[in-house]
């Protein structure tokens, strides 16, 4: 598949594209950077200097994330299936950024209809939409069954809450262990003072 067959998949039948062992790479980078103008254009930086900075910023930080992510996903699939290529997941990750080549667009239209309202609910479905894209194509990759991509896929987050979750928690029994500690020293200080 080459590059301008890969792009008109892309818009039309995305699944099938993020389905194919052999993608364009150079699809995938150029799709990112598409997406990294559009993102840097929503903040609505009137400098082209600050708004190429910005997007080539958006472009790195695009690489290393899905490069991260990548690496991750495919360290747990397989626990599940002992198959899959890291690089295809890689590249199909950049490309299911490409639905926020369209929410700069779309910000200008809801702006010029005078419906900014409506721009967070259009964020929130681009966002979902990539979140769609991103377990299919974990699921194609390792060839999982749909529960099971949704599972892995959300596995980060779940790690996240239960590390806050226990980082709050013992936070709490320091803090307590430490007020047990220094209260009498802290009141025997008070009494000494003559406060009460």
């Amino acid at each position: 598949m080459n590059f301008l067959e890969g792009f008109y998949h892309l818009f039309f039948h995305p699944f099938f594209l993020l389905k194919q062992p052999g993608k364009p790479f150079s699809l995938s980078l150029f799709i990112s950077l598409l997406s990294s103008f559009s993102l840097s254009a929503l903040f609505g930086i009137s400098s082209p200097n600050s708004c190429i900075f910005l997007s080539i910023f958006l472009f790195i930080s695009y690489l290393l994330y899905f490069l991260f992510l990548s690496a991750f996903y495919h360290f747990i699939s397989e626990f599940f299936k002992k198959k899959g290529n890291p690089g295809n997941l890689f590249s199909s990750f950049l490309l299911t950024s490409f639905p926020f080549v369209f929410l700069s667009p779309s910000a200008i239209l809801f702006r010029s209809f005078q419906a900014e309202k409506f721009i967070p609910s259009i964020f929130l479905l681009f966002f979902l939409w990539i979140v769609i894209l991103q377990i299919y194509a974990i699921k194609e990759n390792y060839e999982l069954e749909g529960g099971t991509a949704v599972f892995i896929y959300f596995i980060p987050f779940l790690g996240e809450i239960i590390f806050t979750f226990l980082l709050v928690f013992f936070s709490f029994i320091v803090s307590a262990l430490l007020i047990g500690k220094f209260l009498p020293l802290f009141l025997t200080s008070i009494r000494i003072s003559g406060i009460f």
